[in-house]
């Protein structure tokens, strides 16, 4: 079993997953080669290892959000920047291998600069935001079909929606997935889709 956990690190926002081994793994959007580490910790240790650091652009940089543990045993995240149209990527990390592999370039038309963690639904598949890009340049949510390596935009934003800041996706019990932004709405103080 996974746990996520929060913390603020010297400013910089670290989403924790813990396994049943007492490892925590985690993000820092900054460090290691420069441009971000995927890291890993036994609970009560002081020594952070790095398992990944994410050296370049065309691989992925700044990883923003934190990490989900999917039920095929790997971790799945994005990066805010980088990868083939610098929209950031979507990545899949092994803790058994060690391998790291870049499974989405995000692309303009179909929402960049992904933000915020991932979720599984009970379908299976991945889902989160996009700040920009999509139909109206306003970002969107995304899905990715794990089994079969297929990412799909599912929604569109339109500027009364626009997704400044969008906080963490989760699904309730009706099978509905939620959202909510900082910002924007009708009031300007965010809203709830």
């Amino acid at each position: 079993m996974y746990i996520r956990k929060i913390l603020v690190v010297s400013m910089v926002l670290i989403s924790i997953v813990s396994n049943a081994q007492n490892f925590l793994f985690g993000l820092t959007s900054n460090g290691g080669d420069g441009n971000g580490t995927l890291f890993k910790v036994k609970t009560g240790d002081t020594v952070i290892a790095a398992q990944y650091n994410f050296p370049n652009e065309n691989i992925g940089k700044t990883p923003n959000g934190g990490l989900l543990f999917a039920n095929n045993g790997k971790f799945y995240g994005v990066t805010s920047y980088g990868g083939k149209n610098n929209g950031g990527v979507l990545f899949e990390y092994s803790e058994m291998t060690g391998q790291y592999n870049k499974v989405y370039d995000f692309i303009d038309s179909l929402g960049i600069s992904p933000l915020g963690s991932l979720i599984q639904a009970t379908n299976g598949k991945i889902y989160g935001v996009t700040t920009f890009g999509g139909a109206n340049n306003y970002g969107g949510i995304f899905e990715y079909d794990i089994l079969n390596n297929k990412y799909t935009l599912v929604y569109s934003f339109f500027a009364i929606q626009s997704q400044v800041d969008p906080l963490p996706l989760m699904q309730a019990s009706n099978g509905k997935i939620y959202g909510m932004t900082s910002h924007n709405g009708v009031n300007n103080t965010g809203s709830i889709y």
